[in-house]
C-alpha cells in the first residue's frame, strides 16, 4: 500500500513536470519568435525537460518496485500455503499413530498415604445498602 501510494505522487509529480516542460518550450518558441533572449530559455526548457524525464524515471521504477513486492508477496503466500499442508499431513499422521487403550485401576494400585480435612470457620452476612440487598462472607477466626 506505501508503495502504491508512493507510485500516484510520482505519477503526479511526473504530470506536473512534464506540463511545467512544454509551457517552457512554448515559452521557448514564443521567445524566439519575440526576439527575446532565447539562450536562457533553452536553458531552462532543457531543465524542465530533463526533471520530466527523472520523474518519468521514478514512476517506472516505482512500477517496477511494486511488481517485484507482489511477486515476492505471491512467492511468501505459496510458501507459507505448502508449510502449511507439510505440517497438517505431518500431525495427522501422528495424530492418527495414536491408540486410546483402557486401563482399569486395581485396589492394590491404590495408596492413601495421609488424608487431611482443611476447615476455615466464616460468617456469612446479608446486609441492605443503598444499592440493594448483598452477601459477603466475613472470616470467623483470625490467626494471631
Amino acid at each position: 500500500a506505501k508503495e502504491r501510494q508512493s507510485l500516484a505522487a510520482d505519477e503526479s509529480k511526473a504530470q506536473a513536470k512534464q506540463a511545467e516542460q512544454w509551457v517552457n518550450i512554448g515559452e521557448s518558441v514564443l521567445n524566439f519568435f519575440t526576439g527575446r533572449s532565447t539562450r536562457r530559455a533553452v536553458s531552462s526548457a532543457t531543465s524542465k525537460w530533463n526533471q520530466a524525464q527523472a520523474a518519468a524515471q521514478n514512476v517506472e521504477q516505482s512500477k517496477q518496485l511494486i511488481e517485484q513486492l507482489t511477486a515476492e508477496k505471491q512467492k511468501l503466500e505459496e510458501q507459507l500455503l505448502a508449510d502449511i499442508a507439510d505440517i497438517t499431513a505431518r500431525w495427522e499422521q501422528v495424530a492418527d499413530a495414536l491408540t486410546t487403550e483402557q486401563i482399569k485401576p486395581r485396589r492394590t494400585d491404590v495408596d492413601v498415604r495421609t488424608t487431611a480435612l482443611a476447615w476455615v470457620p466464616m460468617w456469612q452476612v446479608q446486609y441492605d445498602d443503598n444499592l440493594g440487598e448483598r452477601t459477603t462472607s466475613i472470616p470467623a477466626y483470625i490467626r494471631p
